[in-house]
């Protein structure tokens, strides 16, 4: 009896916690956003049960940090817009709070990455370990549920998709998280590999990765940073009516795909199309 009684008691709960995260996944599979907060930018609505609509005041700043990644500036300069404009970090806003808290990189990463921005919701991005471990483990892939569409656009999956592109591309090159604007677009044309930024006492200047980390290329070729700025800005400018002074990361974006140095110091542009 005693055994029949501990067998009951073990799954009796398991049962019940079954059902209860059965009942959610439904909902969730439904698109009903069952969270507590909504995302920052967003509001749950008062008319309809668990879905989310724009909050238009934090909208503007979602907006404003998408821009501003493909206007060129980094994250480091877009956290020192939004603390010099004194905006309020994300959970202040969500508590309606005025703390004094201050916006950090973190909070722009996390904003720039989440896909609930261009109207998808996805959902179970945690879950615990068992009915009886109640601690959190990351959800797999395969396990998210993804409601597509579900929910008015903050930012369009195009724009969404070409700021990853350009995070992608763009590789911190100090402390302050500042990125350089050739980062990610630099090849040598004699081994294929990528280009390295450096700096000494005078100039910025690139250098082929693989002779720098031995890894066998056998040319030390280098091009000065803004030779090279030249050399970009000739090109293009033969290449098109509209003519341009100065590059900017944007631009970059926009109009190239690769460029390639070659061992003479001249340089091959591949274009987007």
């Amino acid at each position: 009896m005693k055994g029949l009684l501990n067998i009951y008691n073990e799954n009796y709960p398991r049962d019940i916690s079954n059902k209860v995260k059965t009942a959610l996944i439904t909902k969730k599979i439904n698109g009903e956003f069952i969270t507590s907060y909504a995302p920052y930018g967003h509001v749950k609505s008062r008319y309809e049960k668990n879905k989310i609509i724009i909050d238009i005041e934090a909208a503007k700043n979602i907006k404003m940090i998408f821009d501003d990644i493909e206007k060129g500036l980094s994250k480091r300069e877009i956290v020192d817009v939004l603390n010099n404009k004194k905006i309020r970090t994300p959970m202040e806003h969500i508590k309606n709070a005025n703390e004094g808290k201050k916006w950090n990189i973190s909070m722009i990463t996390g904003i720039l990455n989440n896909k609930v921005y261009t109207g998808d919701l996805i959902q179970q991005k945690r879950k615990r370990i068992s009915f009886k471990n109640h601690k959190f483990i990351k959800t797999k892939d395969d396990e998210l549920i993804i409601t597509k569409n579900n929910h008015k656009e903050i930012i369009s999956k195009e724009q969404f998709e070409r700021v990853q592109y350009i995070l992608r591309h763009s590789v911190k090159v100090n402390s302050n998280n500042e990125y350089d604007i050739f980062s990610g677009y630099l090849k040598y044309a004699e081994c294929n590999g990528n280009l390295t930024i450096r700096k000494s006492k005078e100039y910025i200047y690139y250098a082929c990765a693989s002779h720098v980390r031995k890894r066998g290329c056998d040319n030390k070729h280098t091009i000065r940073k803004d030779i090279l700025e030249e050399k970009v800005i000739t090109e293009i400018n033969n290449r098109q009516a509209k003519k341009i002074d100065k590059l900017n990361r944007k631009y970059i974006y926009d109009l190239i795909n690769m460029i390639s140095l070659n061992k003479d110091g001249s340089i091959k542009i591949e274009y987007k199309n």
